[in-house]
C-alpha cells in the first residue's frame, strides 16, 4: 500500500502541474506562514479552505503555527507543543 497517495503532501516550492500525473487527492503547500490545500477534482486541483482528511479541524489556521515552531526549534519541540495545545 502507497500510503502516500492517501494523505496530504507537503510540498516544498513544487508547481501543481508536478503532481496532476499522480493525481494525489490532496496536497497540502506550505509557504512561510501560509499552508494552501488542494483537492484533485476533474483531473485538476483546486485551492479548497478544508482538508478533505481532516474536515473537522481548520488546518490552514492550525498548522503553520507547528510548522514553524518546526523549522526554528525542532519537530520536538513542535510536537510536544501540539500534544500539549489539543490536550
Amino acid at each position: 500500500m502507497i500510503l502516500d497517495r492517501f494523505f496530504p503532501k507537503f510540498v516544498a516550492f513544487t508547481s501543481l502541474e508536478a503532481y496532476r500525473p499522480l493525481a494525489m487527492p490532496e496536497l497540502w503547500i506550505y509557504r512561510p506562514g501560509t499552508l494552501m490545500i488542494y483537492l484533485f477534482a476533474e483531473g485538476d486541483y483546486q485551492e479548497s479552505s478544508r482538508s478533505l482528511l481532516l474536515n473537522s479541524w481548520d488546518v490552514r489556521s492550525i498548522l503553520p503555527k507547528y510548522v514553524e515552531l518546526a523549522w526554528y526549534q525542532g519537530s520536538s519541540v513542535a510536537l510536544r507543543q501540539f500534544e500539549q495545545d489539543i490536550n
